[in-house]
Formats: C-alpha cells, sequence, structure tokens
C-alpha cells in the first residue's frame, strides 16, 4: 500500500506542478556548499495534509524558509490568497528559478536567512 500511496504523491506532483506552476517542479537541486543536502520540493498532499486546520488572511505574513523550486510558496499562495507569501532560498540558481515560477505575487529572496534575519 505505501508503494501506491507513493505512485499517488508522484503523479499529483507532476500534475499539480503543470496547473500551477506551468513546468515540472520535482527535480532535486544540488546542494551549494558540501553541508548541505539536496533539496527535494515537498509533495503536494503532504501541502494539504499539514495545513488543511489553518487560517491566514489579509494582514498575515507566511515565510518559506528554504523554499527551492517555489512549490510551498505556489501552494500556500493559493490556498491562503489574501496572505502574503514570501520565500528565502540559500541556493542562488534555484532561488532565480523560484523567482521566474511563482512570478511577481510573491516574493523570493536568495540568500542565508541567517544571515538575512540579524540586525545590522
Amino acid at each position: 500500500m505505501p508503494s501506491l500511496k507513493r505512485l499517488y504523491a508522484a503523479v499529483e506532483n507532476r500534475v499539480m506542478d503543470l496547473l500551477i506552476g506551468g513546468r515540472l517542479l520535482t527535480k532535486k537541486t544540488p546542494p551549494k556548499i558540501n553541508a548541505q543536502q539536496a533539496s527535494v520540493p515537498t509533495d503536494w498532499y503532504f501541502l494539504k495534509q499539514v495545513f488543511h486546520n489553518f487560517s491566514f488572511g489579509r494582514g498575515d505574513t507566511i515565510l518559506d524558509v528554504g523554499c527551492g523550486s517555489g512549490r510551498a510558496v505556489l501552494f500556500l499562495g493559493r490556498r491562503f490568497p489574501d496572505a502574503d507569501v514570501y520565500g528565502i532560498e540559500f541556493n542562488q540558481s534555484v532561488a532565480e528559478f523560484a523567482k521566474s515560477i511563482v512570478g511577481e505575487k510573491h516574493d523570493i529572496v536568495e540568500g542565508d536567512v541567517l544571515l538575512k534575519c540579524r540586525p545590522e
């Protein structure tokens, strides 16, 4: 049974990527530095399960730390259209790809979240 769920998730990921993102977002991205692990996009199914009982609206801000290709940013922006959704990604090439996917509705920042959040 777990293999059927995994197959369903793989098919759903591809379909939702194309419908919402306009292209596939399933590609693993290599780490920027050796201390990191490769980035793997979160399944659409998992995102739906995790955020099922959440409610965000006007004036709320959601930050996806390590947003990768932007799948969760797309999901969150669609699920909570009145909230401000942002992503931050350490890998510059991945952040640029995410920016091309999410468009101008959401902001993707390239950089180290620890450095971006420290006071000057």
